[in-house]
């Protein structure tokens, strides 16, 4: 009788995660009973628990990117909290901005009270500098800018220069507005030197986090690029021009360029767009073919060796890039007005 009851129960509950689905958010349990009735249903694999007492369909779920789980979680919160102020990396990722997927493991939440006495695995409550809020898909967030200098004080050097670089290209900041910016929201605040470091670095050419990472990576490695983007004439199409990721000039006038090869652009379907992955490969090798026509070395590298700091090392040492050879002037000197 119990078990029928059950069963009853859960095929209203059933129409309940169909709305949260289309809803593009997580069923929150109403109450304890209920929880323990959908993680009997997350044993046997129907369901999974993906924050406390919040569920979705395991195939379903299983199909997200990181960025749309951790939005789907934010949402079934904030239906249940509707005066929520979600900051640091919850309104970065609900901003729309790159951020690590590890950073989203946990739901920021503003907080008036300072320190983290009431932080636990699954909530950090911060407080912000400042009171202001905008409403993102009905969710009340911090601003963009003052969301994305708390996560430059919070996030490791190349993760705040993901962030960082992405508020560049897609407000069009000048840097020294970012500088003063940045002293205005986080000049006394715990962690403002790590902000101040991330501006310094800071670029809007980057186009992709991958690129921002790697830059981050030949920075600490003392082999930060003299250029980014740089243009040259495409040497087989007339009039066209064709732009390498990145550029070390060195000492002795030699320039050489690099290349962050990256498996998104193969499977990421809003970069493939009509086309299937074999046309995006032929076009990305005859781009390749028309990089090494310029003349000059050329170092491919992946995500994998990014985060193989010696292995990096060795591949541009081997086209002869080292700290001693790199000219003094990196790419910092090669920022170009913004465009109206």
């Amino acid at each position: 009788m119990a078990r029928g009851r059950q069963t009853k129960r859960y095929g209203a509950i059933k129409k309940l995660l169909e709305d949260a689905q289309s809803s593009r958010r997580c069923y929150a349990a109403q109450d304890w009973r209920e929880a323990r009735l959908l993680r009997r249903r997350s044993a046997s694999g129907e369901l999974v628990e993906v924050f406390p007492r919040q569920f979705m369909r395991a195939g379903y779920w299983g199909k997200l990117r990181c960025e749309e789980r951790a939005q789907h979680i934010i949402r079934a919160y904030a239906q249940r909290s509707p005066d929520t102020v979600f900051c640091l990396f919850s309104a970065a990722v609900l901003h729309g901005l790159p951020v690590s997927y590890h950073l989203l493991d946990r739901l920021c939440i503003r907080t008036r009270c300072s320190g983290s006495k009431n932080s636990d695995a699954h909530i950090w409550r911060c407080s912000s500098v400042s009171d202001d809020t905008m409403e993102v898909d009905g969710i009340l967030v911090t601003l963009v800018v003052q969301t994305t200098i708390d996560c430059m004080r919070f996030a490791d050097f190349p993760e705040g220069l993901v962030l960082c670089d992405a508020l560049l290209r897609e407000l069009g900041i000048e840097k020294e507005l970012l500088n003063g910016i940045v002293e205005h929201c986080a000049a006394g605040r715990m962690h403002a030197e790590q902000a101040r470091r991330v501006a310094e670095f800071a670029d809007g050419r980057a186009e992709s986090g991958g690129e921002s990472i790697a830059r981050a990576a030949m920075i600490d490695l003392g082999i930060p690029p003299s250029d980014l983007q740089p243009e040259f004439a495409n040497p087989v199409e007339i009039g066209r021009r064709i732009r390498p990721d990145f550029m070390h000039r060195l000492k002795d006038g030699t320039m050489v360029l690099s290349e962050l090869d990256g498996r998104v652009k193969y499977e990421d379907k809003t970069i493939l767009g009509d086309r299937d992955a074999l046309d995006v490969l032929l076009a990305e090798r005859q781009r390749e073919s028309r990089i090494s026509l310029l003349g000059m070395s050329v170092v491919r590298f992946t995500m994998r060796d990014v985060y193989n700091r010696a292995r990096l090392a060795r591949l541009f040492a081997a086209a002869g890039v080292t700290p001693e050879t790199v000219a003094s002037r990196d790419y910092r000197s090669t920022t170009r007005p913004l465009k109206p």
